[in-house]
């Protein structure tokens, strides 16, 4: 039987070291730290639209020109393309990001031990932290028929959460009915969209200054949803 599980044995340092969930359309990357957690947000539908030039009607014939030097060895190429080319070149606008939660864990001293796993046939992320008094734990994962992402945590023992949304060109961050509700524009094309974070927790959960904290926590589950303008029209927030 082949291993579907990858482990390792230190926190991501970069998004690129991170640990990826998804439900298809939406997903999170974890970095699975031990004081400081950082889930990068993502959804299809956030992304840098804008209005775009009508293509050039002589494209093409720079094109061939610029195969035609390239198969007779000529020079300079590089200098003719960008002549052709530099003022009318298209190009499509990227996927954006939905946001960063940023998490403030309870220091319980000294990690002893730690792993990180991530089962590809379960689409499940976990992370462990051995201290002196305990194990941290921390499972992630997307639900796909509920356009989810949940991520839970026990602690070794209460301490205190502070969890803020962090991204740029955010118009408002509230929070209401127990839900942190975070709407956003993209750079380009200004579509909108909403992130909402519900957490649920045996601590005491208030609100100030854009985040939450949440006191005296053992156990602290955090529901995270995208919805977008796009998807949703006016009905997104």
């Amino acid at each position: 039987m082949k291993e579907t599980v990858i482990r390792l044995h230190n926190e991501a340092v970069s998004w690129e070291n991170g640990s990826p969930i998804g439900g298809g359309s939406f997903g999170a990357v974890l970095f699975g730290g031990t004081k400081n957690e950082k889930i990068y947000l993502n959804e299809e539908s956030v992304w840098s639209e804008s209005p775009m030039a009508p293509p050039d009607p002589e494209f093409r014939s720079k094109i061939q020109r610029l195969r035609d030097m390239y198969l007779a060895g000529e020079k300079y190429i590089d200098d003719e393309a960008e002549r052709l080319l530099g003022e009318n070149m298209q190009c499509v606008r990227s996927y954006e990001s939905a946001g960063v939660l940023e998490i403030g864990l309870p220091d319980f001293g000294e990690v002893k031990h730690y792993k990180r796993e991530l089962d590809l046939e379960r689409a499940v992320f976990s992370s462990a932290a051995q201290y002196a008094c305990g194990i941290v734990q921390e499972e992630a994962f997307s639900s796909y028929p509920y356009e989810i992402t949940a991520v839970q945590y026990a602690f070794p023992a209460a301490g205190q959460v502070k969890l803020a949304f962090v991204r740029e060109f955010t118009d408002s961050t509230e929070y209401n009915g127990g839900v942190l509700e975070a709407v956003c524009h993209t750079q380009y094309g200004n579509h909108r969209f909403a992130v909402g974070v519900k957490p649920l927790s045996d601590g005491a959960i208030s609100f100030a200054d854009g985040r939450l904290v949440v006191e005296n926590a053992k156990k602290l589950t955090l529901f995270i949803a995208i919805a977008t303008e796009y998807n949703y029209g006016d009905g997104f927030l």
